[in-house]
């Protein structure tokens, strides 16, 4: 169950999972899936109200939802009346203690969705960079708990992964949340390449359109680069192998963005359906070979 609901978020997961022991591999489903249902939570309730301000209905209810979890053992249901999502919270409620998965990464990534939500224009980078902390940063710190490190940087180099991948998952998506008035970019960067707003609401393709979306893509790969820094303190039994082949899995897709910038905006939902094959994903392995062999003292391999 849980496997379904993150498979079909996150790509790459499920070849990359198979380098993990059963109780990780669990765990990690379990976690994505978890997370994919605040996601859907924070949607249907549309984001409303500042998290910080307290305004608001869903950020208390989910928190509230989250510590019950943390404080007492989760009742369901006998398994005939259950449905999937409470299959997803025994599986995390089982996750969370066996990975010892502070409850507060939980709390701030119900923040930041919600702050998120509600966002329609991205002034700056920096900005834009804060959010993408709050969310993908805090799901890259849980999945690092789960997958464990023998460094107490490792967060921080697992929130740089999330980060990139909220930034890439921005991009693919950018002709979806273009259609709901998003616009998720930087103001800063279009106006840098001379792109404007009118531009690319219209869906103007052109060489400053390019220039643009190669230089956020230049980002997420730094991102990865610096997050690849750290999975040399992931452990070794076959986790440092299932973050590498993610990593590298995500960066088989920059590498289509950067290559094709133009297709972001011209296919309209073919960005969010479409998924490598696995041969094309297999071929991605060497790429993760390189980086889960990588002790702490040699340098960074190439990652384009």
């Amino acid at each position: 169950m849980c496997r379904r609901e993150s498979g079909s978020a996150v790509s790459g997961a499920y070849l990359a999972s198979f380098f993990l022991p059963r109780a990780k591999r669990d765990g990690v489903y379990a976690a994505w899936a978890f997370a994919r249902l605040i996601q859907q939570g924070v949607a249907a309730d549309g984001g409303s109200g500042d998290c910080c301000s307290g305004a608001g209905t869903i950020a208390p209810l989910l928190k509230s939802r989250i510590d019950a979890m943390y404080d007492s053992p989760h009742g369901l249901p006998l398994p005939q009346f259950r449905d999937p999502s409470q299959w997803t919270l025994i599986a995390v409620a089982d996750t969370v203690r066996r990975f010892d998965i502070p409850r507060s990464l939980w709390h701030d990534f119900i923040d930041g969705l919600v702050t998120f939500a509600g966002v329609q224009r991205i002034a700056t980078w920096r900005t834009l960079d804060s959010h993408l902390a709050a969310t993908g940063g805090n799901i890259g710190r849980i999945i690092a708990a789960v997958l464990g490190a023998s460094h107490s940087e490792a967060g921080n180099f697992a929130a740089a992964i999330g980060r990139a991948m909220g930034l890439m998952s921005i991009l693919r998506n950018l002709k979806i949340l273009i259609a709901s008035d998003r616009l998720l970019l930087p103001l800063e960067d279009l106006a840098r390449f001379r792109y404007s707003e009118r531009d690319i609401l219209g869906g103007t393709v052109n060489d400053c359109f390019r220039a643009l979306i190669r230089h956020e893509a230049g980002r997420a790969r730094d991102l990865f680069r610096d997050g690849v820094a750290g999975t040399c303190w992931v452990d070794g039994d076959g986790s440092r192998m299932a973050a590498a082949a993610m990593v590298s899995l995500q960066l088989a897709q920059l590498d289509a963005i950067e290559r094709e910038p133009d297709a972001i905006l011209r296919r309209a939902d073919a960005q969010r359906s479409r998924r490598p094959s696995l041969a094309a994903q297999l071929r991605q392995l060497p790429r993760a070979w390189r980086i889960a062999k990588r002790q702490a003292a040699d340098p960074l391999p190439n990652l384009s």
